[in-house]
């Protein structure tokens, strides 16, 4: 039989609650912090909803990891849970559920998070909404396998970058890239062999400018 131990703070018994080092659950976690995290300020796109972490526009999808990530404590984390609510358009709170690892006990801990949101529009929607493309993709052929092979290469694309927009033509498709490296690796990808010209567009900080017309014939 464990020998009984007596809680310094509350005078709590070892036979009647769990301890954690030489003090009650309880009192242990009120003396102890458990885990910090520090406070999480948003910048969204309000065009495409993307938001901007560790310096990169990135799918709200990846908040909950960011968060996770910023959770400190020196006892494992071996649960974390967490709903997102917008109180208003200025604010979005974060509810975390979370467990600890604690002396091999599971600790809980609820925790609030509010985070200011500001919107921004992300610098693809800015050049998107001015028409910008360094690249065109002509998809020439047969209608049918033209818009199979033009819907591929838009999935593509977008994982990447932006496409500033698709037009449809008697000959086939033309998709207007916003940068033109992943335009070009779609291409490879989907293993396509094209014709390449380039134009000049205009200069930048003394570096001319290019456009750059893939031509696939199917």
């Amino acid at each position: 039989m464990d020998m009984e131990r007596i809680c310094p703070q509350c005078g709590a018994s070892s036979r009647d609650t769990p301890f954690l080092a030489s003090f009650c659950r309880n009192c242990f976690i009120q003396r102890n912090r458990i885990f910090s995290l520090p406070e999480i300020s948003l910048l969204q796109c309000p065009k495409c909803e993307r938001i901007r972490l560790k310096g990169e526009w990135v799918a709200s999808d990846f908040l909950h990891a960011h968060i996770r990530e910023k959770i400190q404590s020196k006892y494992a984390l071996t649960h974390c849970r967490i709903q997102f609510h917008q109180p208003d358009k200025k604010h979005v709170e974060a509810r975390i559920d979370m467990e600890f690892n604690v002396d091999g006990q599971a600790v809980a801990e609820k925790y609030s998070l509010a985070m200011p949101l500001e919107k921004k529009m992300c610098p693809d929607c800015s050049l998107r909404s001015g028409g910008y493309h360094e690249a065109v993709i002509q998809i020439r052929g047969p209608k049918e396998k033209t818009q199979k092979i033009s819907a591929q290469l838009v999935r593509l694309i977008e994982k990447k970058t932006f496409v500033t927009k698709v037009v449809q033509q008697k000959e086939g498709v033309d998709i207007q890239v916003g940068k033109k490296r992943p335009g070009l690796e779609a291409l490879t990808q989907l293993r396509l062999d094209a014709t390449y010209t380039r134009k000049l567009i205009g200069e930048r900080e003394g570096k001319r400018l290019y456009r750059t017309t893939a031509c696939v014939r199917l």
